[in-house]
């Protein structure tokens, strides 16, 4: 078993915080999101809570293949690099969160306006 440096406490192993932070995401997949922001901290505080980390700093930025069809409107800031495509009001992101994990994130606004958001680890 592993223990924290710092606090001396066991850290759980990386399958346990794998499932942890899928079990996390899910939930917040159950969620219909009145503001991107909203859904996006939650998908932080999960990968936090896991020990994961995702570098979301706050301002809109592309890094690498960006695609845009149809309207795409933002309101607040989001960064995201890799490859990202929207089609219509869809955007998927993919991103390295540490101990060789990958974050596949989902977001899909609505007519409604609300967000679905759908994220895994693996």
């Amino acid at each position: 078993m592993t223990f924290c440096t710092n606090c001396k406490n066991a850290i759980p192993s990386l399958p346990t915080r794998t499932r942890q932070v899928n079990e996390d995401l899910h939930a917040i997949g159950q969620i219909y999101w009145t503001t991107l922001s909203e859904a996006i901290a939650a998908v932080e505080h999960a990968l936090e809570l896991s020990g994961f980390h995702f570098a979301f700093t706050g301002q809109v930025a592309f890094t690498g293949q960006v695609a845009f069809t149809g309207q795409v409107a933002f309101t607040g800031q989001v960064t995201l690099t890799g490859h990202v495509v929207f089609h219509n009001l869809h955007a998927q992101h993919r991103e390295e969160i540490g101990d060789g994990k990958w974050l596949t994130l989902s977001v899909y606004r609505m007519n409604s306006g609300r967000y679905e958001v759908t994220a895994y680890v693996n």
